[in-house]
């Protein structure tokens, strides 16, 4: 599961289409990934990895975005400069807790869609947790701040 925000401090929906009218000198979005098998690093790595195989030409592009700065990045600096993977794996494969059951249960009753507890279901619930409520990954970051459920819900 990814998701793209304009950047970590809770905009609303005025400062959103403001941000989107801004010229091309503004800071690209920010993707937040939820990984529900590994660690964070291995997405990172992941993801560096194929963007290399692909191809990536750094050179026209910033090494940190939200500065657009130009230097002799990485691919893989330059990938965790525009990408937070919070981790999402819960206690481990197939092994979920009563909160994540509740949550998928209960989505299901409130919108009609059936989400897996394995993949889909802890993606989506740690997605909310720790990108729209922000709570902390807990590695020092204090990425992923970004307003309540009811945001998503309401929708």
């Amino acid at each position: 599961l990814a998701y793209a925000s304009l950047d970590d401090n809770n905009n609303n929906n005025d400062e959103l289409g403001q941000q989107q009218q801004r010229s091309s000198s503004s800071s690209p979005p920010r993707v937040h990934a939820i990984g529900v098998c590994d660690n964070p690093n291995y997405f990172y790595d992941s993801m560096s990895a194929i963007a290399d195989e692909m191809g990536l030409d750094l050179s026209n592009l910033p090494s940190d975005p939200s500065n657009n700065t130009a230097t002799s990045a990485t691919t893989e600096q330059f990938v965790r400069n525009a990408v937070t993977v919070h981790n999402g794996k819960g206690r481990g494969y197939a092994m979920s807790t009563d909160d994540e059951l509740d949550f998928v249960l209960q989505f299901a009753v409130e919108t009609g869609i059936v989400l897996d507890p394995v993949y889909s279901g802890k993606a989506l619930y740690y997605f909310l947790k720790k990108v729209v409520e922000g709570e902390d990954d807990g590695d020092g970051t204090g990425e992923g701040d970004g307003g309540g459920t009811e945001e998503y819900r309401d929708t």
